[in-house]
């Protein structure tokens, strides 16, 4: 069996149906940022912020609502493309870039407004870059674990209606029926 690229990006892939779910992923992705830039400090992020704790809190807070937002506009705008019942490994790579492309603008934006040094001397592309660079983990981790998720969901889900079935299906006769016509 030779391996396809294309055959893989075709492959069926749990969707994301709940609004639960969507909150879920997006506050798991903001406390990963949050903690990563926290703990390890990349790009030299504590050469251009005094307070690196409320920083790195203000870039999780804002990769969460970010995420939490493009979602929800994503299904609403292009529905038929993001149907949950159609969904694809790369619908969710689809999604996944555009969600680095709008975080990453919305943490320059933000690393901006609170008056950030590494926006000012770092470009938009470098900054999409950057959260690239970050974001390649978490989100790759995240679509292994809610595919794992989701596709245990809909096992189980199959089950219980293969059962219910298997239920409501009569009894066969171990003796063949006779017919008696008469007149």
């Amino acid at each position: 069996m030779t391996f396809s690229a294309i055959q893989y990006l075709n492959k069926p892939y749990p969707g994301l149906e709940k609004k639960s779910e969507i909150y879920r992923i997006s506050i798991v992705i903001g406390i990963f940022i949050f903690l990563f830039l926290y703990i390890f400090q990349p790009f030299y992020i504590q050469n251009y912020h005094k307070n690196i704790l409320l920083i790195t809190m203000g870039y999780g807070l804002v990769t969460t609502v970010t995420v939490s937002i493009v979602n929800f506009v994503l299904v609403k705008v292009f529905g038929k493309f993001f149907n949950a019942d159609n969904w694809k490994v790369k619908h969710s790579i689809i999604r996944s870039l555009l969600n680095i492309f709008f975080i990453s603008i919305c943490i320059w934006l933000f690393d901006l407004f609170v008056g950030g040094e590494f926006s000012k001397s770092h470009g938009l592309v470098e900054f999409i870059l950057y959260t690239t660079a970050i974001g390649f983990f978490p989100i790759t981790a995240v679509m292994i674990i809610s595919e794992h998720h989701l596709l245990k969901k809909n096992q189980g889900s199959a089950k219980r209606m293969n059962e219910n079935i298997e239920k409501q299906k009569k009894p066969v006769r171990d003796k063949p029926s006779t017919m008696v016509f008469s007149s």
